[in-house]
């Protein structure tokens, strides 16, 4: 071997032991995660307007078969300040129902039952029950003289709507509802061109059986006018 090939011999070894060294230490890249789905996205930005309007107001029309079985009439309306107020009229498991639940902001009343404090997270509850388990929820607790579920906090985190994706056309979305991370049923929302909830499919599991609702939305209005009259508790001898 030449005086040149041995020179470059000897500066071969430290140069491939510093490229070792140097591929050893470079972090690895992380794999990307997928985009969302434009499901998941259009889910977000309805949840996203209805917190952040300053009114929402909505008209449905449910129905249920299976496990319980209901035919109601509910009109929704929210307003900045805790607001809320829920109408419902129909028959529920075979009975008629009308009742009533207010929030003036400051105290709250089901029915004709006593006033009591106004929970803090009223509002919110409402749009993540609506949007995530469907106005029906709600309705059901009114008519057994109960206020809306979580209104005291942490409805966001208590029930969720999973692997929301896109049907044809876009605008359908399906996903899962999730109760304290147990699956519980799933939905299809149809949305209009808008953005704005048109109708509502979903199938819920009971441990005594299954449960099929449809919800169709005659009014699902955003920051529209509202009266702040909708939202005066009516007089009682507990609240004069």
């Amino acid at each position: 071997m030449t005086r040149a090939p041995r020179a470059l011999a000897r500066l071969a070894a430290p140069v491939a032991l510093a490229l070792a060294v140097a591929c050893a230490s470079a972090p690895k890249e992380r794999p990307r995660a997928p985009p969302p789905d434009p499901g998941e996205l259009l889910f977000l930005d309805l949840e996203s307007r209805l917190t952040r309007a300053k009114t929402v107001h909505i008209k449905a029309t449910l129905s249920s078969t299976g496990a319980v079985t209901a035919a109601l009439d509910a009109e929704l309306w929210l307003k900045e300040g805790n607001r809320a107020r829920l109408d419902v009229a129909g028959t529920f498991e075979g009975k008629r129902h009308s009742a009533r639940f207010i929030s003036d902001g400051t105290r709250m009343q089901v029915g004709g039952a006593v006033a009591v404090a106004a929970e803090p997270e009223l509002c919110d509850a409402v749009v993540y029950g609506a949007t995530r388990m469907g106005v029906l929820h709600n309705v059901a607790l009114l008519i057994g003289g109960e206020a809306p579920d979580h209104g005291a906090g942490g409805a966001h985190a208590w029930v969720k709507a999973e692997r929301a994706r896109s049907l044809s056309p876009a605008t359908r979305i399906a996903f899962d509802i999730v109760i304290d991370t147990k699956p519980v049923g799933d939905a299809i929302l149809q949305l209009d061109k808008q953005g704005r909830a048109i109708e509502r499919i979903q199938d819920v599991r009971f441990d005594v059986g299954a449960m099929h609702v449809v919800e169709r939305y005659t009014v699902f209005e955003v920051d529209s006018e509202l009266d702040d009259a909708l939202f005066e508790l009516p007089p009682s001898p507990a609240t004069p």
